[in-house]
């Protein structure tokens, strides 16, 4: 993971702890009215978050997948040469 990817995280993570920390002072507080409305905030900074969080994870993931695997492509060739020769000996 990228440090920029990183930091990013931990900003978007920070931001969702105060948010949700918000909330849960204005619940214990009984303020519902106002309480309701920070949930909304909170649990869109928790989809920006969840959301960033894959989009990383994606990136990470892509470099492991465009790798090729050194036995998946020698059993493809070796696979061929016996269907090729198998086929042309039977003619």
């Amino acid at each position: 993971m990228s440090r920029a990817a990183h930091l990013i995280l931990e900003a978007k993570k920070a931001i969702t702890d105060d948010q949700l920390q918000k909330f849960l002072d204005l619940a214990r507080q009984e303020h519902w009215e106002e309480a309701t409305k920070q949930l909304g905030v909170a649990l869109a900074s928790v989809s920006d978050l969840l959301e960033e969080g894959t989009k990383t994870l994606e990136a990470l993931e892509r470099p492991a997948l465009q790798q090729p695997q050194k036995g998946s492509q020698e059993t493809s060739v070796s696979n061929r040469g016996s269907h090729e020769s198998s086929s042309g000996s039977g003619k």
